[in-house]
Parts: structure tokens; C-alpha cells; sequence
């Protein structure tokens, strides 16, 4: 409510349609031909490595999905500049558009309630509810806000979206060592216990079983340094 003795506030005409309306009929009026002579359109492009990331994501068998604010038709667009550079399987990316963050974040836990481990990606403030909830998160850090960025569990700090799929494939081949060397190392103790029960087992075969679960155990884990996942 206005104070008492203040000026009326006046209100701003690009919130006003009437007024938008008057000024595109002044517009054309002014013109020679009575029509539009300029048009200024602002685009987000695609970043050069999307769709070498969103190939090399799918190449690892991820489901795709695009969460987004924006209009159908401006996502429509988007997969198509996709799949002409290359994306791979376009058709199979589950789009939602004019999506809210409450929406982004219902998806996340339709998925997970589906049996589903969700990595979601994002780097603005309407993303932090679902980077909080999803099973990852990973925010786009460089370029990203800071509410997206501590809400997440994995910040990129290149804002590169080819890190994604690397990041990926050294969480599994992570894994994957980590069940080896647990299966390595319990196996070769249950080997030595079994063969204590049938028979005598020396005291030096006991320690160089051990030894070499040992040897096992630090070259598996240490195979990354070394190659590729």
C-alpha cells in the first residue's frame, strides 16, 4: 500500500499487454511498409561436447532424460541440433519440458521408487531439490550456482560435460576392483582355514598365503594408475 503523500507508482508497460500491444501497432505504424523490420532473437546453444557426452553416456548403457523449464518446441529443437551432430540414440531420451522444481524432483523419486539409480545433472537453483534427492548429484560448478553446488554430491569444476561419462566408468571400475579384492582376499583366508582343518598347515604357508593376498589385493587396486578404465 502506497504511503500517504507518495507519489502513485506507475507501472512498468512491459508487464502490461494492453501497452505491449499498443506499442507493436505504434511499431508498425512508424515503419515505411508498416511491418516489422528487425527482430532480435537470444539463443542458449548447445555446448560443443554434448553430444559427444550424451553418446559416450549411452555407450555405457544410461538411460537419458532431460528435465527442463524451457518450451516444448525449444527442446524439439535442441534433440534435433543433437542428433545432427552426432548424439546417437536421440529418439530413446525421455524429455520433459516447462518443467518446475517440484516436478524435476518428483521424476527423481518415481525413478528411485522404480528400482532406478538416478544421477542427476544440473547447475541452477531450480535443480537443487532434485541434485539433494537423487542418488548422485552433480553439479555443473564453473558455471553453476552455488545453492546447486552444495546441494550436489560431486561438483565439476571444469564445466565440462565430457567428465560425466569419465567420472562414470571410474565409479564402476572402482567398484569392480573393490568386489575383486574382497573376493581375492576372503578366498585365499577360507583356502588357508580349510586346509588347516583336513591337515597341518606350516607356519610359513599361513604367512605366505597372507603375503600374497596381500600382493594380490594392492596390484588389483593399483591397476588404474597404470590403465583406462
Amino acid at each position: 500500500r502506497p504511503r500517504r503523500g507518495a507519489p502513485p507508482r506507475r507501472r512498468d508497460p512491459a508487464l502490461d499487454p494492453p501497452a505491449r500491444a499498443r506499442d507493436a501497432e505504434r511499431a508498425k505504424e512508424t515503419t515505411p511498409s508498416g511491418q516489422i523490420q528487425l527482430a532480435l532473437a537470444i539463443v542458449d546453444p548447445v555446448r560443443d561436447e554434448a553430444p559427444r557426452a550424451l553418446l559416450a553416456l549411452q555407450r555405457l548403457g544410461l538411460g537419458l532424460a532431460i528435465l527442463t523449464g524451457d518450451r516444448p518446441e525449444v527442446v524439439d529443437g535442441v534433440l534435433k541440433d543433437l542428433e545432427r551432430r552426432g548424439a546417437g540414440d536421440v529418439a530413446s531420451v525421455d524429455v520433459r519440458a516447462t518443467c518446475k522444481p517440484a516436478d524435476k524432483l518428483d521424476y527423481v523419486r518415481d525413478a528411485q521408487r522404480a528400482g532406478r539409480v538416478v544421477l542427476f545433472v544440473g547447475d541452477g537453483i531450480n535443480d537443487a531439490p532434485a541434485l539433494a534427492a537423487s542418488d548422485v548429484g552433480a553439479a555443473m560448478g564453473a558455471g553453476g550456482t552455488a545453492m546447486a553446488v552444495d546441494a550436489a554430491d560431486v561438483a565439476i569444476m571444469t564445466d565440462d560435460l565430457e567428465r560425466l561419462p569419465d567420472a562414470v566408468a571410474l565409479g564402476r571400475n572402482a567398484t569392480r576392483l573393490i568386489k575383486q579384492n574382497v573376493f581375492l582376499a576372503v578366498a585365499i583366508k577360507l583356502a588357508v582355514v580349510v586346509a588347516a582343518f583336513y591337515g597341518e598347515v606350516p607356519l610359513y604357508v599361513a604367512v605366505l598365503a597372507d603375503l600374497l593376498s596381500l600382493l594380490l589385493v594392492v596390484g588389483n587396486g593399483a591397476r588404474p594408475l597404470f590403465c583406462a578404465p
